[in-house]
Order: structure tokens, then sequence, then C-alpha cells
């Protein structure tokens, strides 16, 4: 039993014979379902990512060291330059998808029985490269945007850098709460683009 034969598909030929513009409108990627979640599905991706990660554990610690070390230049980012950790911080939703195009091929293989190895799970970008280079250049003008953005709101909220060493007490200040609410929605409102960009975007193109 092929797809196309299954209850409710669309018999692709048919139309593209009948009419080639009203079949590209019915295959256009708008057109795709999304599936319907629940509350305990990320539960289940936690339990098949567990598993996955028991079948190639270095690899797995590989990604995960990566990440610790994108913490770490964060955190040394905001005692250097603290006007730039929320923009900076952006680097985690930016390189989290790139990275994760790795954990989702080794994910495939596994699912599919085929051989493993750390240089397979590094180049699985070559399968759609292109769509990555043009999804990579979409998502560098978000950052500089978000960091000129970030650099705005220092500027009209502050003359200068602000002093974030003191208590925290220091900050509860309505300078300090107007500044952080403007500084944390301007954040939200970058962060939302790039994740409704790649949450979905990036396992379609290794597909």
């Amino acid at each position: 039993m092929t797809l196309a034969s299954a209850p409710g598909q669309v018999d692709v030929t048919a139309v593209i014979e009948a009419d080639p513009a009203d079949a590209e409108r019915r295959t256009s990627v708008l057109d795709m379902p999304l599936a319907q979640l629940s509350w305990h599905d990320p539960f289940e991706w936690l339990s098949r990512g567990w598993h996955d990660f028991t079948r190639a554990p270095l690899i797995g610690l590989f990604y995960g060291a990566c990440f610790v070390l994108m913490g770490w230049l964060l955190a040394a980012c905001f005692h250097q330059a603290p006007e730039y950790t929320l923009a900076l911080s952006a680097g985690f939703l930016l390189l989290g998808p790139f990275l994760c195009l790795g954990l989702y091929e080794v994910s495939r293989r596994l699912g599919r029985g085929e051989p493993l190895s750390m240089w397979s799970s590094l180049t699985a970008w070559r399968v759609s490269s292109g769509q990555l280079a043009i999804f990579a250049c979409v998502l560098l003008v978000l950052e500089m945007l978000w960091g000129r953005s970030a650099m705005i709101v220092f500027a009209i909220s502050f003359d200068g850098v602000p002093d974030f060493s003191g208590p925290l007490s220091s900050m509860m200040t309505e300078e300090y709460l107007t500044f952080f609410a403007a500084y944390m929605a301007v954040g939200a409102l970058f962060a939302g683009l790039i994740f409704a960009f790649s949450v979905i975007s990036m396992p379609m193109m290794l597909d």
C-alpha cells in the first residue's frame, strides 16, 4: 500500500493532468497539515530521546558539550559586555536548530536501522545545503536586527553601560524595571520569530 492510495490522500498525478497550477496550489507547503499534540507528547519525546541517547551516547555527549560551552561563553559575555548578552543569547536559538540537525540525523538513522557515525551526524546539513544556506542568511539578518535593537534600548535607557554587579535589590528601581521590561519585550519578539521559523522548517529541510 502506497501513500497515494491511503484513504484521504490526493491523487497528485490526476491533479497535475487536470490543472498544473491547481496541483501546485494543493501541494504547497502551506497546505501541509500539522500534527495535533497533547499534553503527554513531550514526555514521549523525552522517552524516545533518552532511548536514542543510550544507543549513541558519545554523539549525544558531544552535542551536550557544545551547548554547555555556549552557556559558558554567554556567562563570560555578561561580565564583559552585558549590553550584548540578550542579543548573543539568540545564538542558542540560531545555532541550536543547526546543531539539532545532527541529532535529527541520528534519530532518523537509528529508526531506519542505518549505520551511524559522528561524521554522518556532523554532515547532515549536506542533504539540503542550498535551502539551509538561505535559511541561515535569514536568521543572520534577524540576529543583526536583534543586536541593534538591544543597543538602542540601552542607549535610550542609560547614559552608559549600567552596573549589574551590585545586589539584586539595587536594581529594583523604576529606571531598571522599565529597562528590563523593554529589553525583555524586544528579546521576546525576536526570539519568537526565530523559534517560529526554526521549529518546523529545520526538520522538514532535513527530510
